[in-house]
């Protein structure tokens, strides 16, 4: 069964509540947490997986906390969810973890499953954050601020 991991559900849901504080405000992940009613442990170990990408800021001090380090539009479902589970891969034979099929020999869906593999990955690069709120009726999420025309 395809399915998004519990921890590819609450980095989307994450960043989904990110989209919507107000612009340069750091949400602490305790805040987060509240808001998914997820674990805190998990979300932690989420949200610093994100920082790590380079897809959240964390800010540490008395107001330390969590935000958006890239416009929500600029955030792809694939690679939040490859971030968070590494390469997606509806097969086994195509993770590439060095661990052979045994079926290799004689499989006839390997190609065509490959080729499933490749168009649900370009579905999901071509999603991002900001498309995912405003699917789900929330209000947009931020955009980036038009320059001034004076």
């Amino acid at each position: 069964m395809l399915a998004l991991s519990k921890k590819a559900d609450y980095a989307l849901n994450a960043l989904l509540y990110l989209a919507h504080v107000e612009e340069g405000r750091a949400v602490t992940m305790k805040e987060i947490a509240a808001q998914l009613d997820a674990p805190t442990e998990l979300l932690a170990k989420v949200l610093q997986s994100l920082a790590r990408a380079g897809i959240l800021t964390a800010m540490h001090g008395k107001f330390g906390g969590y935000r958006l380090a890239q416009e929500p539009c600029d955030i792809s479902v694939i690679r939040v969810m490859e971030t968070i589970d590494g390469p997606l891969a509806i097969a086994s034979c195509l993770r590439n973890d060095g661990v052979p099929c045994v079926q290799m020999r004689k499989c006839r869906i390997r190609q065509p499953m490959a080729n499933i593999n490749a168009r649900i990955r370009e579905v999901l690069a071509d999603i991002t954050v900001k498309q995912m709120c405003t699917d789900c009726g929330e209000r947009e999420a931020r955009e980036p601020s038009a320059p001034d025309e004076n």
